[in-house]
């Protein structure tokens, strides 16, 4: 299946994947992961991937950030208004939040916040003073000195989110960057991502299983299919930024959330198998 959804005018285009498939060994055989992938971020829109468990959705991340390369098809990412990164050269362009926020647990908050700097050459002094400017809005400020094993969860992302951010990337990937925190930790980190993007012309790529989180930060929903994932359908989020945790009880939301686990619950597919 094919679905492309159309540009919205006036944007430049940041991310382009085309008919993107991926196929890895697996116990002895060959799986395919994903197939025909089309999807595109415009400049400053936030995409979110929704998809079952094992459908691809990391492993289209992955190749968005150029960690590996897909079997079938083209990804462009393009930063500068028009520059195109080769995929070798992305990690040190893209923002990439994977589900974890891999701390380094021997590195205080504020060595680690640095690490990012640190590896694309920013002279010391510079980079202490850029994170000691954003650490009370990462809500950070006071804990600089501590070591990551001392913070809570919540604080322990936005501390990895510092860090991704402080390197200024166009366009940023997260892989369920609130996954491993509870309901009221979650809701609290999804009004403060809103909040540090808002007025940045970001564009982002999310990965997420829930719905309501999918709903409530993006513009545009792509819904996969199980494995092989493929995209089912395009959802435009009918709601403008920024926003009020109230819209959860919109009637357009709901309707949206109900038309979005409906494809979800399709009869799965074969897997997959070649």
């Amino acid at each position: 299946m094919c679905i492309r959804d159309s540009n919205r005018k006036g944007l430049s285009r940041k991310i382009d994947v085309v008919g993107v498939g991926r196929i890895v060994v697996h116990s002895g055989g060959v799986l395919r992961v994903l197939q025909d992938v089309n999807i595109h971020a415009d400049e400053g829109e936030i995409v979110t991937l929704i998809g079952p468990s094992g459908c691809g959705k990391s492993s289209l991340l992955n190749i968005i950030a150029g960690l590996d390369d897909p079997d079938e098809g083209l990804v462009s990412v393009f930063i500068q208004g028009n520059k195109l990164v080769e995929a070798g050269n992305r990690l040190g362009e893209v923002g990439y939040m994977q589900q974890k926020d891999l701390l380094l647990p021997w590195r205080s908050v504020k060595e680690n916040v640095l690490l990012g700097l640190e590896i694309k050459g920013i002279p010391r002094r510079m980079a202490l003073k850029r994170a000691s400017e954003e650490m009370a809005d990462f809500g950070l400020d006071g804990f600089e000195d501590e070591l990551p094993f001392t913070l809570s969860g919540g604080m322990r992302q936005r501390a990895a989110f510092l860090r991704t951010m402080l390197t200024e990337p166009e366009v940023l990937l997260l892989d369920e960057p609130f996954s491993s925190l509870d309901a009221l930790n979650r809701s609290y980190l999804q009004e403060w991502l809103l909040g540090i993007l808002e007025g940045e012309n970001r564009t982002v790529v999310m990965v997420t299983h829930d719905v309501d989180e999918a709903i409530y930060l993006s513009d545009r929903i792509y819904v996969m299919s199980p494995r092989p994932g493929s995209i089912l359908t395009v959802e435009t989020v009918p709601f403008s930024r920024p926003r009020d945790r109230k819209i959860i009880m919109d009637p357009s939301f709901l309707r949206l959330k109900s038309q979005i686990l409906s494809n979800l619950i399709e009869k799965p597919r074969d897997g997959g198998s070649l």
